[in-house]
This record gives structure tokens, sequence and C-alpha cells, in this order.
């Protein structure tokens, strides 16, 4: 995975070198660029190679790509570990595939004869399915267990033989305990009982299975060199940081103050799970399966369907810069 460069400031750079940009606002060639950019929100890892090969300032044309998101962007009840708030833009591609998903992933499902399927066929689909998810949820986290031998072990119930069979197992249990708890109200209690119930009897240290992590435990995200990529906001802001993410995740989708469309507001969920690692271990596979929780909990049962981590794995370098970009 390569090293993603940190974006410059663009506000200090138009502070101390105004000279440099004065002539940007009326550059076709720079607007066109910024347009381009913002197409599928580049970046400055990509900006700064489409500035160079145009022939444009790289600094001039990332400026100009952020002061175009800053009036658009909208502010999430969540910072970072220097207090800065998140937030977020939804450009036109992005809006265009929401449409898509409230149109295909919130209604019926049919055969090609448009006859509805049966309970009982709904029901193989999507134990189906989550028996997929499980399986590509622990694959991402190391489980090495062949997916022929994983379908067959949770068909059969057979107990786990080893740790990677364990995390599958784990791993649908809390896929059938998201289901249950598709309308329970999201708690600290609630995303620590799912951790547990993912990470039982796969950790090193076990002690660390169903609790948050405490403030003498560093956490220090690596790439497979050994290079920092990520640490987490300290253990001892965790109480308020997670008070903040149920909040979030129990409030009505529409509210006066906000409307959060419901599949940004899970990929947000995702994200911050994962970004504030509550847990010693786990965060992965406990963000992927309140994603899901919260898709079912906002009527997307279709995504009951769709395995994502399978989806994930197969691209699982992007999804490791997808969190570095941000």
């Amino acid at each position: 995975m390569p090293h993603i460069p940190t974006p410059p400031n663009h506000a200090s750079l138009i502070r101390e070198h105004p000279d440099r940009f004065h002539a940007a606002f009326s550059d076709p060639k720079i607007m066109v660029a910024v347009r381009r950019c913002e197409a599928k929100y580049r970046h400055w890892h990509k900006v700064r190679y489409i500035a160079q090969a145009e022939g444009i300032d790289p600094e001039v044309l990332w400026a100009m790509v952020k002061l175009s998101r800053m009036g658009t962007r909208r502010e999430l009840p969540f910072t970072d570990r220097d207090g800065q708030s998140l937030s977020y833009l939804i450009p036109d591609r992005l809006q265009e595939e929401l449409m898509m998903i409230d149109r295909e992933l919130a209604g019926h499902i049919t055969f090609d004869d448009k006859s509805p399927i049966t309970d009982s066929q709904r029901d193989r689909f999507i134990v189906s399915a989550l028996m997929e998810e499980a399986i590509a949820s622990s694959q991402l986290e190391g489980a090495s267990t062949a997916h022929r031998v994983a379908k067959e072990m949770l068909r059969r119930e057979r107990p786990p033989r080893d740790r990677s069979e364990q995390m599958i197992v784990n791993n649908y249990r809390a896929m059938m305990f998201i289901r249950e708890q598709r309308h329970t109200p999201l708690t600290t209690d609630f995303l620590i009982e799912l951790q547990r119930i993912l990470t039982q009897d796969t950790l090193d240290r076990p002690d660390e299975c169903g609790r948050l992590r405490r403030t003498d435990e560093t956490v220090v995200i690596e790439d497979p060199y050994g290079e920092e990529l990520h640490i987490p906001p300290s253990a001892s802001t965790l109480p308020r940081r997670l008070e903040a993410l149920c909040a979030f995740a129990n409030e009505p989708v529409s509210k006066e103050s906000r409307f959060v469309h419901p599949v940004v507001r899970a990929m947000t969920l995702h994200f911050q799970v994962a970004y504030d690692h509550p847990f010693c271990d786990g965060n992965g596979r406990t963000a992927r399966t309140l994603f899901y929780w919260y898709m079912l909990r906002t009527g997307y049962w279709l995504f009951e369907f769709l395995p994502i981590s399978k989806l994930i794995s197969q691209s699982p370098a992007k999804y490791g810069l997808a969190y570095q970009y941000v």
C-alpha cells in the first residue's frame, strides 16, 4: 500500500502567497482541472499528478479544489484526534449511486419472471449471504480457512477446529445478533457486546475481549513495513466519543437541523468506529457489522443479501486507501 502524503494547508497557501492565486479564478484551464478533480472527489495524492499533467502549479490547483468544496461540505458531530470537525461532501457521482441504492436495495426481490420469492426461499438466500459475509470479513482480518471448508462448517454447524474457523463462526453469530437487534438502540454496552461476540476465543490476549481499550494500552496502526498510518484518539476520550457515536446512530434519519442519507450515516458509523479504535482488537469486524446493523435498522433489508466484505476482499488495498484518504 503506497504512503499517502498529507495535503498542504490550502488556507495557509492562499494567505501566505496571494499572488499565486489571483489569476487562478479566471484561468479556464485551472477551472476545467478543478471540475475534473471534483468529478471523482480526488485526494491531494491524485490532484498533484493531474496538475503536473496539465502544466498547473499543484498547490494552486489543490487550493482551488478545496475552495470549491468549502461551500457544500457538511459537518458531522465528530472530531478527529486534534478536535477538528469531521465533514463530508456528496459529489454528483455519489448522489447517483445513492439513488441507485435507494431504488435497488430497499425494495422487493423477484425472479426473472417477476414472481415474488417465498419466505422459505428468502430465508435460505439470507442465510447463505450471511455466511458469505462472515467468511469474507474474517478473511479480511487474516482468517486462512478455505471458503469451501468454512461454508460447510457453518452449514453443518460443526464446532470450529482452529482460530481461523472460530473467527468465521464468531462473525456469523454477530451477523445473526444484529439481525435480531436491528430495532435496539445503539449503546456503548451494545457495541462492547458486539465486539465480544466477534472476538471470543480468537485473541492472543483473551482479556481484551468484551471491553474498551484502557488508557495504558497504546495502539498504533502501521502498514506492513512498519510505517505509522494512524494513532487513534486517547482511550480517556472514548466514553465521550462513543456517546456521540450512539446519539448519531439513534437520532431520526431526518431531523429539523440535519438530514444525513442513511447510507452515508452507515458509512460514517463504519469509519468512525475504525478511526476511534475503541477496542484493542476486532475494530474492523465491529465497524463492518455495525454498518449492516444500521442499514437493516433503516429499512434497507436487501443488504442482508449483499456480502459487503466479499466485495471489499476483492480490492482490499482500495479499502485501506479509503481510510488513508480520509
